[in-house]
């Protein structure tokens, strides 16, 4: 029986890809030959799975096995609507279609195309709640995950003509809505996220229908690609915030909020604020000196959390086209960027490694 599984490990499909699934069986059927009747044809070498020459009831029943623990349709647990690094997805039915559409799906990672796939195969509409500006999500000071994956542009086209970024245009957009603690400065960040980000803030909670009625914008204003504003606002006053993507960019991302009264990382830096020399999820560190001058080179480590890169051991996870047979990956010390026609999707720092297969 040992040496009957190490065949089945080392076979692969009838057509090559590695998987015994639906489209093998045809095949399958045709080389079959009936017990002690041996296989003439090379290419049916795929239907001996006990190896002993034929492909008789036995194999079938072989194929039938594998063939259940191989297929991730309907036997893994995991919503079609939700993307991550296994294959599969709990609905059978609809990961068989989205399956027959995009194989991937299957044998390699459920990812963002097949939950898109999925959208339109299974006739799930998916759209954020806070999509459109009437529906804003309430945030307050603190960290509020979010993802523009599925998000429409609502709100009017524009490339920003205020100061410090103009020439931005905001597309796939998704809204919330911020009431001012204190008065003072804001600062409305997006750094650690995960694509390249827009920004803009917007004085109340009336839907704009002019692209002059940002009071503020933002694109590439932390480290590298994502948005960052320091805005003065009043205590009690509410502000519209648009998140979007450059050229209609889309990803999941990070947006924090702190009220401040002179916009400065005093509220992070100091006592009780966790160890510089290790990450935490908490922003900022107790070591004044060197968490200001951190924070000045990378902002997420006073917005967001004190990852490994601000704690000299970055931790990074970073995403590829799945056509170059990786789909996520955690690396040390470097975090790159997606390059002009590389495979490179993009990257994000991280306190442990453990948070890029979530």
């Amino acid at each position: 029986m040992h040496t009957i599984l190490i065949v089945m490990m080392i076979l692969g499909g009838c057509e090559g890809d590695g998987r015994l699934d639906l489209a093998d069986f045809p095949v399958f059927l045709a080389c079959a030959t009936g017990p002690e009747q041996p296989l003439m044809d090379p290419q049916c070498q795929c239907a001996d799975l006990d190896g002993d020459g034929d492909s008789d009831l036995f194999d079938l029943g072989l194929f039938q096995l594998r063939f259940e623990e191989e297929n991730p349709c309907g036997r893994v647990s995991g919503s079609c609507l939700t993307s991550r690094v296994t294959p599969g997805c709990s609905d059978a039915a609809c990961c068989a279609d989205v399956c027959a559409a995009d194989p991937f799906c299957c044998n390699g990672a459920w990812d963002a195309p097949c939950v898109k796939t999925a959208l339109v195969v299974c006739g799930v509409p998916l759209v954020p709640s806070n999509n459109r500006c009437q529906t804003p999500t309430v945030v307050t000071d603190g960290t509020t995950a979010f993802s523009n994956i599925y998000a429409t542009t609502d709100g009017p086209i524009f490339e920003c003509t205020r100061f410090p970024r103009p020439g931005i245009e905001i597309y796939a957009d998704i809204w919330f809505t911020y009431t001012a603690v204190r008065t003072g400065l804001a600062i409305v960040s997006l750094c650690g996220s995960e694509y390249d980000t827009t920004l803009a803030i917007y004085n109340g909670s009336a839907c704009p229908t002019q692209p002059q009625q940002a009071v503020w914008c933002s694109d590439d204003d932390c480290r590298d690609l994502e948005s960052r504003i320091v805005v003065p606002v009043v205590q009690g006053q509410s502000y519209l915030i648009r998140v979007g993507g450059y050229d209609g960019d889309r990803g999941r991302g990070t947006l924090s909020i702190r009220c401040t009264a002179d916009g400065s990382n005093a509220d992070v830096c100091g006592p009780g604020s966790g160890d510089c020399d290790l990450p935490h999820r908490t922003p900022g560190c107790a070591d004044v000196e060197g968490c200001e001058q951190q924070c000045d080179e990378d902002p997420s480590c006073c917005d967001v959390t004190w990852h490994g890169g601000c704690a000299g051991g970055l931790r990074c996870c970073v995403y590829y086209q799945r056509d170059h047979g990786l789909f996520t990956e955690c690396l040390q010390d470097t975090c790159p960027r997606q390059s002009g026609g590389g495979s490179l999707l993009n990257s994000f720092p991280v306190a442990s490694c453990a948070e890029c297969y979530r």
